[in-house]
This record gives structure tokens, C-alpha cells and sequence, in this order.
């Protein structure tokens, strides 16, 4: 065993004197997680009085290096006044969505023993999906579907193409949806169902554990079908902000991510997605994903053609769907996977001195900006853009002082907003609470709007952002960033569907037999399967 110090010096371990204590910078094992989610699920009160239990540990009073910075530390909390919450959930109880999809008609694949799920388990599953869509809106030409048990997790391509094939020979049309009953941990096999209809027939899919749809409720359901109406190009609901509801202003929002690999991998790339919103409402998406080289480089590499791509979209959807032809008036942008300090490597050599000078419309030095400018110059429009960093990379926690104004899991209620303070003193960055807590300590999202050509108020970008919180798909309630920005999130996260399954460029195990070189970015690029184009303009990673 060896210890690799900086770059490429190694060195043997049994030379080394290891110093405890020191803070590793590598990806957790099994019990490490557990251990992290253990803390991390404690209650603001349980929080809270670990932080003060833990300060005496610290020792600020009689350290020689906070005193010689002339640092006092004192060991009170910082009480401070929030803007006003709002509520940030709601119940689908006897509503339709608001656009309701339309099934032509589905395939039932059950990948589990027969013995545990035959027929009688099978016909009462079917009966509740199609309950459950009907009670929301959603409409079937056939609700009786085509159902086949698969014993094995080999072929799985060739099985669901041989279902799909005789779908199409019996009912003369592609079925709307494949539904695959899949038994608990096995992502390879859920991996291979995506792939194979994200990128091979371009079908939209969805996946149930056999072990949860099985005899389930009409709540699961009703969360089954918030994914499956939006796969199938429904809106399940509309964010309500005065910004996005102007039809003389056509609006458009991106929201943008980058996954890095683990430290010291560096034989994998990094991942990026940019979703762009295509309907009116701003509540249907599509992706564009890319891949660059991993951990080098904070910003997106071919930024522009993915808006470009987006963009191209939201033409074809108006002028072919919604029948418009008015060219967009303003475009958000939402950046997520930039931590504080890295907001640096977002501008441009020389521009640091200017990151908290938003409202200044002549800065067009931004590095991702130039990019989204170039893209929408080409499309012929000239939307006002503002440019926001989203982070959740930060260490503030709060609670509230009254336990009366906090919610039932103890947490600061969701649509808190703390724009003074802890703030930047003279610029427009704050802290926002956009989703209820559930388990543990809430911890507010912090925007830093860096560019805007809006001209936009406190309260209107404050809006905007609680308002997209209530526009992720799957979910009735807020969720803790706005919805495009959890999108790219899912996109990067869903990279796996993109490889085959005998890919293992940049693997553990792969490189450790073969002692080769790592992978090169140009590998995985040549491995990277795209998204079939028939699944393009759909939410296909809901």
C-alpha cells in the first residue's frame, strides 16, 4: 500500500508517520454514510445543542492564532428576522392536472418470480395505475395492457424488444408507456429498461419495485403517476409567479449542473446538463447533457450549442404546439454545481472585483454568459437575461426562536427568506427556505443573482425562486432549489442509462486488474449513447 502525495510522488506506506485527526478528502464508504446521515437527520433542538456542546471542544478564547488576528468568537447564536413564509405544499386530493396525457396504450413487463407476483397481484396492481390516472385527468384507448414475466436479468434488451414488436403487430401503433415490475436491488436491471427505451426504441418507461406496488395505496400511485403524466408530455402543475404569466412577454428558464468525479479519479469526466423550459407555463423541459474533462474546469464546455438546443425547441413547441410566434422577452438562467468559493471561475480573469454587481447590464464578461448570448444571437432573439448561482454548499442552519412559528418537523417554515444580515452588506445575494422540512435541520438555499438585464426587484427574484420551487413535477410540495436546476441535477445523475453495460472505462476494478492507463475523455465520449431523438423533446428522466 502507498500514499500518494501531491500529483505523482507515491509513496510506501510503512515510510510514512500517519498524524491523526486530519481531514481526508475522499468519497465515504457504507458505514461512514450511515454515520453522516445519522447527524444529518438530527432535529433543529438536537442540532443546535450539539453546536453548543461542541464549542467549549474548539477553545476559541485561548487560541494563540485567533488572537492574533484580534477574533472574538462569542457563543450566542445570531437571531434574525425573516421575510414573511408562505405554505409549500398542497394536496392533488379530487384535482386534475392541468394537462392531463393521453395513454394509447402500455406493456407490463414483471421481472420477478411468478410465485411472488402472478396474476392476481398483477391484475390489481394494473387496476390501481389506471384508477389513479384516470382520477387525475389522464386517458387510456386501451387500459388493458400486454403483459409478459421475465425470469433472469440477461437479454433484457432483446425481451423488451420482442414485447414491444408484438405490440406493434397486434395494435398496428407503438405502445404510450412500459411499465417494467422490477424486484429490490437491482439497478443493473433498471439501468438496461432505461436504456432501453431512453436510447434504443425511444418509449417512455417506469419503473415499480415489486415489493412497494405491490398491494400499494392510492398514495403511491398518485406519486407514480406525478412521473408518469410528465414523461408522457402532461403539466401536472404550473408555478403561479406574476414574471412567468405574461404571454405578451414570452419567458424562458434554464437551469444548468456539472457532477465531478470522486477525488483522486481522475480517469472519469465530469458531467453537465442544461434544461431549458419549452412551454409557456415554463413546466415542460428539455435536456441537453455533455460530458468534459473531470474536476479540471467549473464551467460548462459547449454551454452554447446545449442552449442552442433548448432554444431551437422552445421554437418548434410555440410555433408548431402553442401556435405563437412572439420571440422571447427575458431568460433566467439558474446555475447549480459552483460552490462560494469557487464563484470566482464563473467570471472571467479581472471580473472578480465586479461579482456583486448584478444590476450593472453592461457586464458581459460572465464566462458562461457570452455563451448564452451567442446562442440566442443565432436563434435571432435578444432576451434580457439574468444570470443566477443557486448553492447549497454552505454551512448556515437556523431555528426558530419561537417553537410556535416553526413547522411540524421543527423547521423554519418553507418561503423563509433572509436578505439582510448574514448577507453580503450591499448586494442582492440571500438565503431562502423553499421546501418544508421533513427530516432533520432544513438548510436554505443561497442565490447569488450575478448578472441581470431585468432590472429586477428584491421581492420579484424572490419570487421567482419560491415560485419554480413549486414547479418540480414529482412532488407536491416545494422542493429546496427551483425546479430546473433539480432537473440538470437528475439529468447528470441518470449518466449511467448512457453507457452499455459491458462499459467499465474509468471503473475501479477495471483499472486495478489491468494496471493500464486511465481512460481518456475521448473514450467515454465515443462510448456515450444518446438519447433517442424520438424522446428528445420529452421529460424522460422524470
Amino acid at each position: 500500500m502507498c500514499v500518494k502525495v501531491g500529483k505523482e510522488n507515491i509513496l510506501p506506506l510503512e515510510l510514512c508517520e500517519v498524524v491523526p485527526g486530519q481531514f481526508c478528502d475522499a468519497q465515504l464508504n457504507p458505514d461512514q454514510t450511515k454515520k453522516m446521515v445519522e447527524f444529518t437527520s438530527m432535529n433543529p433542538e438536537r442540532r443546535f445543542q450539539s453546536i453548543r456542546e461542541g464549542l467549549p471542544l474548539l477553545d476559541h478564547v485561548n487560541s494563540e492564532y485567533v488572537r492574533e488576528f484580534g477574533i472574538s468568537v462569542k457563543p450566542d447564536f445570531v437571531e434574525h428576522e425573516l421575510r414573511t413564509p408562505k405554505n409549500g405544499g398542497w394536496n392533488m386530493l379530487n384535482k386534475k392536472y392541468h394537462k392531463a396525457a393521453r395513454i394509447s396504450g402500455f406493456i407490463v413487463v414483471v421481472f420477478e418470480n411468478e410465485r411472488f407476483f402472478g396474476e392476481p397481484v398483477y391484475k390489481a396492481m394494473v387496476k390501481s395505475f389506471v384508477d389513479a390516472a384516470k382520477d387525475f385527468g389522464v386517458t387510456f384507448n386501451d387500459p388493458v395492457p400486454q403483459v409478459k414475466w421475465v425470469m433472469g436479468r440477461s437479454n433484457v434488451d432483446q425481451v423488451l424488444g420482442e414485447c414491444v414488436d408484438t405490440y406493434i403487430a397486434q395494435k398496428k401503433e407503438d405502445p404510450s408507456l412500459i411499465l417494467a415490475v422490477l424486484p429490490p436491488r437491482t439497478q443493473d436491471l433498471y439501468d438496461s429498461v432505461k436504456r432501453f427505451g431512453y436510447i434504443q426504441r425511444g418509449l417512455a418507461t417506469q419503473c415499480l419495485l415489486s415489493t412497494k406496488c405491490r398491494g400499494a395505496n392510492h398514495q403511491y400511485w398518485a406519486n407514480i403517476m406525478l412521473k408518469v403524466n410528465a414523461k408522457l408530455g402532461g403539466i401536472n402543475f404550473v408555478p403561479d409567479v406574476t414574471l412567468l404569466n405574461d404571454p405578451s412577454e414570452p419567458t424562458i428558464v434554464m437551469g444548468a449542473d456539472a457532477i465531478h468525479p470522486p477525488p483522486g479519479r481522475q480517469d472519469k469526466p465530469s458531467f453537465t446538463a442544461v434544461v431549458c423550459s419549452i412551454d409557456s407555463t415554463c413546466s415542460q423541459y428539455v435536456a441537453s447533457s455533455g460530458i468534459q474533462q473531470g474536476g479540471k474546469e467549473i464551467m460548462i464546455e459547449g454551454l452554447q450549442d446545449m442552449c442552442k438546443n433548448g432554444l431551437s425547441k422552445w421554437k418548434y413547441h410555440q410555433e408548431n404546439v402553442e401556435h405563437r410566434s412572439i420571440p422571447p422577452a427575458r431568460l433566467f438562467y439558474f446555475r447549480d454545481g459552483v460552490s462560494e468559493g469557487e464563484l470566482k471561475q464563473v467570471l472571467q480573469e479581472g471580473e472578480y472585483e465586479q461579482l456583486f454587481r448584478p444590476f450593472i447590464c453592461g457586464l458581459r464578461r460572465v464566462a458562461e454568459l457570452p455563451q448564452i448570448q451567442d446562442a440566442c444571437k443565432e436563434m435571432g432573439y435578444s432576451p434580457k437575461i439574468t444570470f443566477f448561482v443557486v448553492t447549497k454548499r454552505h454551512h448556515h442552519r437556523g431555528m426558530a426562536v419561537d417553537p410556535r412559528d416553526a413547522d411540524r418537523s421543527h423547521n423554519i417554515p418553507a418561503g423563509a427568506t433572509i436578505d439582510t444580515g448574514i448577507t453580503h452588506p450591499v448586494e442582492s445575494d440571500y438565503f431562502q427556505y423553499t421546501h418544508g422540512g421533513i427530516l432533520g435541520t432544513s438548510r436554505p438555499s443561497h442565490y447569488f443573482p450575478l448578472y441581470d438585464e431585468n432590472s429586477m426587484t428584491a421581492d420579484a427574484m424572490q419570487e421567482l425562486t419560491f415560485g419554480l420551487a413549486h414547479s418540480f413535477a414529482r412532488s407536491t410540495r416545494s422542493v429546496s432549489i427551483p425546479a430546473p436546476v433539480y432537473y440538470a441535477d437528475i439529468v447528470c445523475a441518470k449518466r449511467g442509462i448512457h453507457f452499455k453495460p459491458t462499459h467499465t472505462l474509468g471503473s475501479d476494478t477495471a483499472s486495478q486488474a489491468s494496471g493500464g492507463a486511465p481512460s481518456s475523455l475521448q473514450d467515454f465520449r465515443d462510448a456515450w449513447l444518446p438519447i433517442n431523438v424520438r424522446q428528445s423533446t420529452a421529460m424522460y428522466w422524470m
